[in-house]
């Protein structure tokens, strides 16, 4: 573990406690960055920007005013980091793109895409689109025009991550078709797929509620029969005029091998009410099942008869 490796073990520590000490090491890396004699590729900003990639607890916005100033302004992949782990994507994006200006287009443009590909999926929404807008809208002290190219490029490598519409809006209104037809070609594909799996994602859902309400009527049509030899399998005693309740048997496979469903189990559970469980009338008084616990019937074959 890293923290520990540098003598900074945070466990026994609160959040806020953890969270002061690691953007207290990371000042001192800073620190250590500002007077080392190599501080382009120097052991002290490597290890500033491992730590910066693996904590947790550093105060991102401290570090962001601190890097604001002009000695920042060599320090940008740790910015990148900084921004990326705030969810700044659009500020890590156009630090990327529009500040590394000595790099060529086509670096800038692989370590952009980079960096939207190394988003998880769960925060990945829209990091596209926002790496589409910086493309198309340099900072105000930027002297360079939009890169239309890395656009185009950008659309017809990743059409699958954009809203079409929402993207051909973005557009400037001088783009022709030709230039966007591979992005067009393959956003509409996209969105017929989509389109037609959620169909059938529609019609399943159909389907399986027909079967529910099916299940629900056979259910309601089932019947017990009471007759004078009928005894409550839980006080033994017989049932006889007294309120009943009834629970459909719903036995564990580690109580009986082999029985996988109503049918092979046998008939409802008909009790004495007194019997069901006090305040429980939902479990079980046989088996134990709790009649609350969601599962899935699927796999189940509802009888159209029930005899006690």
């Amino acid at each position: 573990d890293v923290y520990k490796r540098q003598g900074w073990n945070i466990e026994g520590y609160t959040r806020d406690q953890a969270g002061m000490l690691h953007t207290m090491l990371a000042v001192r890396y800073l620190d250590a960055v500002d007077t080392a004699t190599d501080q382009v590729d120097g052991e002290p900003r490597r290890r500033l920007q491992h730590f910066l990639e693996g904590s947790e607890h550093v105060s991102w916005a401290a570090l962001l005013k601190r890097l604001s100033g002009p000695a920042g302004a060599r320090m940008a992949e740790e910015k990148v980091i900084l921004y990326r782990k705030s969810k700044q994507h659009a500020n890590a994006l156009s630090l990327i793109v529009w500040r590394s200006r000595d790099d060529p287009s086509s670096k800038r443009m692989e370590e952009a895409e980079s960096y939207c590909a190394g988003i998880p999926d769960g925060a990945a929404d829209g990091v596209y689109d926002v790496l589409l807008q910086v493309y198309l809208s340099p900072p105000q002290d930027c002297a360079d025009s939009p890169e239309i190219e890395a656009v185009y490029q950008l659309l017809e490598r990743h059409g699958d991550k954009f809203d079409p519409v929402a993207a051909v809006k973005l557009l400037p209104p001088a783009t022709s078709c030709k230039a966007v037809s591979a992005f067009l070609e393959k956003a509409l594909l996209c969105t017929s797929h989509l389109f037609r799996t959620k169909q059938i994602e529609k019609h399943l859902e159909r389907q399986r509620k027909e079967q529910l309400k099916l299940e629900s009527v056979r259910a309601r049509r089932s019947c017990v029969v009471v007759d004078q030899q009928s005894v409550c399998p839980v006080c033994n005693r017989k049932l006889g005029t007294a309120a009943l309740g009834v629970l459909p048997r719903r036995p564990r496979p580690e109580d009986i091998p082999g029985i996988r469903s109503h049918d092979e189990a046998g008939d409802l559970v008909v009790v004495h009410f007194m019997c069901l469980k006090a305040g429980a009338p939902h479990v079980c008084p046989m088996t134990g099942y709790n009649y609350l616990t969601p599962v899935s019937y699927t796999h189940l074959t509802l009888p159209t008869k029930r005899i006690v």
